[in-house]
């Protein structure tokens, strides 16, 4: 019997009433999105731009409180004219404590408009009681003082033209990723309406009582099993129909169980891809979240360390011609030293903080297919060390290494390298009894007669028997699936070993731990490792 493959007018009408929703939600997500992406990017740009413009115009008050307190207009307008050199400054203008303007320099006449992005910083008399303005006039001023104030006009035009940028990709990527969301929502729906209109009209004839009717569904998937399931029912109704209540319940009971399993490996592949996806959008978003106040904080040590080298000869002057002062708590003597000491910890830490960002992005993020000529096997092991010793948590476990020395460079990707020792050794320590011997051993060997590297890492654990040994590099397949292994650990390292030309071996005896052996080839690999 020939089914129709038209589809009926209420069958078209809830697929497009589906699509209609999701492409709308998705269109209105997206909008959100991009509204929200922008905004935050033009008010990050925005606020970089004032604190820059927040440092120059603190600056620019500390070297014009003598200029301003004499009331020189010349030096005001040359130590102006310095710091107009920067190109995100529009506009500078100067006035003293009675609000006359005694400098004034700007880019274009439109520097000053309303809607311009500017800076005002006061000008007082220092804190300090011997300050230079008191030395040069003979006057004992007051602390904080308003001699004058400044102000900056800031450069805007480089935002405006990143903006612009911004959005034009913005929207090309939100409008491509819609367009793409849509098609995939509609082959789905069409797909899934498809089959599920088949099955239901060729059920509902069976359950009508036409035992001739078949239903036609060319797919091998759960439909395409279900179809031909509840066929091969048909036929069993036509053949006994006095059986058909007990051949039912057993095939129902059957089919469920089989999906049920399925299902079951499935959600479990899927829960582990997505703690791993998870896992890496949680290290990119800990990188950047750590580069901005590192980025700040880097900043301000600069801006220090330029403060304290100007004023540094200053404070020295001072303190020579009227004895040792305090500051900060301690005598100028003792304080300079720590000054120092604490600008230098700052950039120092910083560059530390970056580093440990970069390598943790690197590891994570970092691009997997990338091909290196001098591989230092012995250095990978120790990263893939230091990595388990952070991650095991158990103080108890003795891993002792012997690293060849005159282990030659190889060919090959550094971090899928240390991905599969970083698994070997997670599995050694995870087959370790809780008590008893609780060693792991790592070696690394020149293998010269066939010019190969080796690297062996054996523990004193359980051991694995002979009959699952064939299986262990095999997906899915684990050992501890019941203690929460997902089966991808050393499917993952022999597929990685393999795109490096290498193999690895096992070796095990239960009771007496297991030894796994990794072998690389010196020369060149001919082609990419696993991406």
């Amino acid at each position: 019997m020939k089914l129709s493959r038209w589809t009926t007018w209420s069958e078209y009408s809830f697929r497009a009433q589906l699509f209609l929703i999701l492409t709308l939600l998705t269109a209105i997500v997206t909008i959100i999105f991009t509204f929200s992406l922008i905004s935050y990017e033009r008010h990050s740009y925005q606020q970089q731009l004032r604190l820059d413009g927040q440092i120059l115009a603190t600056f620019l008050t500390r070297e014009l409180q003598l200029p301003l307190y004499a009331e020189n207009s010349e030096e005001v307008a040359r130590v102006s004219s310095s710091i107009f050199t920067y190109k995100s400054i529009n506009a500078i203008r100067v006035r003293n404590g009675k609000g006359q303007i005694m400098a004034e320099i700007s880019r274009s006449p439109s520097a000053w408009n309303a809607g311009a992005l500017s800076v005002i910083e006061a000008v007082t008399t220092s804190n300090i009681s011997f300050s230079p303005e008191a030395q040069l006039l003979g006057e004992t001023l007051p602390p904080g003082k308003l001699i004058g104030t400044v102000e900056l006009s800031l450069n805007t035009l480089t935002i405006t033209e990143q903006m612009q940028h911004f959005i034009k990709l913005a929207t090309i990527v939100a409008v491509s990723f819609w367009i793409t969301i849509s098609a995939i929502c509609f082959l789905i729906l069409k797909q899934m309406t498809q089959t599920i209109s088949l099955l239901l009209e060729g059920i509902g004839k069976i359950a009508g009582g036409d035992l001739d009717s078949r239903i036609m569904v060319a797919n091998s998937a759960e439909t395409g099993r279900a179809a031909a399931t509840i066929n091969t029912l048909a036929e069993t109704l036509q053949l006994r129909e006095e059986e058909n209540h007990r051949l039912q319940l057993e095939m129902v009971n059957s089919l469920r169980l089989e999906l049920d399993e399925e299902k079951t490996r499935h959600m479990a592949k899927l829960i582990q891809t997505n703690r791993m996806t998870s896992l890496g959008l949680l290290v990119s978003s800990m990188a950047h979240e750590i580069n901005n106040p590192n980025g700040t904080m880097r900043l301000a040590g600069e801006y220090l360390a330029k403060v304290w080298k100007d004023a540094e000869p200053l404070l020295e002057e001072t303190a020579r011609d009227e004895g040792n002062f305090s500051l900060g708590g301690l005598q100028f003597s003792q304080a300079k030293e720590e000054i120092f000491n604490a600008i230098d910890s700052i950039s120092r830490s910083s560059t530390r903080i970056e580093r440990v960002v970069q390598n943790l992005r690197s590891y994570s993020l970092g691009d997997r297919s990338e091909l290196r000529h001098d591989v230092d096997l012995n250095r990978v092991a120790n990263s893939a060390l230091a990595i388990v010793r952070a991650h095991s948590q158990q103080s108890d476990v003795n891993i002792a290494k012997t690293l060849d020395s005159e282990l030659p460079l190889i060919c090959g990707n550094p971090f899928q390298l240390e991905q599969v020792i970083t698994n070997l050794l997670l599995n050694a320590v995870q087959s370790l009894p809780p008590t008893g011997s609780r060693r792991v051993f790592i070696t690394t060997v020149w293998q010269k007669h066939d010019r190969t590297v080796s690297l062996e890492v054996r523990n004193e654990g359980h051991g694995i028997p002979a009959e699952h040994l064939p299986f262990l590099c095999e997906p899915f397949f684990s050992t501890r699936i019941n203690l929460g292994g997902s089966g991808l650990g050393l499917y993952i390292a022999n597929y990685i070993v393999t795109g490096h030309q290498g193999r690895m071996e096992f070796s095990s005896r239960p009771g007496a731990g297991t030894t796994v052996t990794i072998y690389l080839p010196i020369k060149s690999p001919e082609t990419s490792p696993a991406t």
